[in-house]
């Protein structure tokens, strides 16, 4: 239910460079998936998390981020279409 405001915070997070901010979403956002039965962002979403968490987060995290907003996305704007 919260999915798609979590995704604008954490786009929000990512505009800000904001690091923990983002980790802490990803984090929310994790069982979500599972619970609609996607697993795979799910995991996608721990394996975000625990790079960012390292000592030393890639540099492209930020696009590693935006790769699993809009993955994320695309997944939301397929269920609406079964909602229908």
């Amino acid at each position: 239910q919260n999915t798609p405001q979590e995704l604008d915070m954490l786009e929000k997070g990512l505009e800000e460079s904001d690091l923990i901010g983002c980790t802490s979403i990803l984090h929310k956002i994790k069982p979500n998936f599972q619970m609609i039965g996607v697993p795979e962002l799910s995991e996608y979403a721990g394996e975000l998390e625990t790079l960012l968490k390292s000592d030393k987060p890639p540099e492209n995290w930020q696009e590693d981020c935006r790769s699993f907003i809009r993955k994320a996305q695309e997944i939301l704007d397929q269920l609406k279409v079964f909602k229908k």
